[in-house]
């Protein structure tokens, strides 16, 4: 318990490290909270039109690891980015906000 490590990925405009902690293990169950942060920078071109998304956000979460398969029993977590889209000459702001609970059964 207590021991911490970073996954950090850059690929394409977008980059996001996590910091994972193990919280709790209770007979082949380990509990593993999770914070990071996110960042997108990101250009396209849509109909003859180039739309530049920036964005930054935060999430927060935790899973619960089947320690022998490695295999995710549950998992939740919540994000929340806000960023600009630019397009013709404007910028509109944008925010977003994501709640997500994931729950694996054996069958």
């Amino acid at each position: 318990m207590g021991t911490s490590w970073t996954e950090n990925t850059n690929s394409d405009g977008m980059s996001r490290s996590i910091l994972y902690t193990i919280k709790d293990i209770s007979g082949d169950v380990a509990t593993i909270s999770f914070t990071g942060t996110d960042s997108v920078v990101t250009t396209m071109e849509q109909q003859g039109m180039e739309i530049a998304t920036k964005t930054t956000g935060k999430v927060v979460g935790e899973e619960k690891v089947d320690i022998k398969t490695g295999v995710i029993q549950s998992s939740s977590s919540t994000g929340d980015a806000s960023g600009t889209v630019s397009a013709m000459g404007q910028d509109f702001p944008m925010k977003t906000k994501i709640t997500s609970t994931t729950t694996v059964k054996e069958l």
